[in-house]
């Protein structure tokens, strides 16, 4: 059996403005495409998909069901960068809430944790 390699991550989303403000501001560069219903941004073959919420009629087509409490329990979309604390501070302007300040891991290295506009969680690490 051969493994599958991961290109995409697609996220549902309330507010796709608002989604998107937070995401350009984390991804550092403008979306790779945009439309009424998504937006699109792209690193080295890999994407992250934001989708306006699909109305709550078309979610059985898909095998999606009601909308949770708390979305992307136990799901972490991590960012890299050289300064956390001024990323951390601009996400945050952009719409995010911060979970854990900017603080020194364990493991090494500088990290902060948010949530999403949406209540996505979202680390943002030290580079390297």
């Amino acid at each position: 059996m051969s493994g599958a390699a991961l290109r995409s991550v697609f996220l549902l989303v309330r507010d796709l403005a608002r989604s998107r403000r937070f995401y350009e501001t984390l991804a550092g560069r403008a979306p790779e495409k945009v439309s009424a219903h998504e937006v699109r941004f792209a690193w080295d073959g890999a994407t992250l998909t934001l989708h306006v919420d699909l109305p709550e009629a078309e979610r059985p087509r898909w095998g999606i069901p009601e909308e949770p409490a708390r979305r992307g329990w136990g799901v972490y979309l991590t960012f890299r960068t050289r300064d956390v604390d001024a990323l951390a501070a601009a996400a945050v302007e952009a719409g995010g809430r911060l979970v854990l300040a900017p603080a020194e891991a364990p493991w090494g290295g500088r990290f902060a944790i948010l949530e999403d506009p949406d209540g996505y969680t979202v680390e943002i690490g030290a580079e390297g």
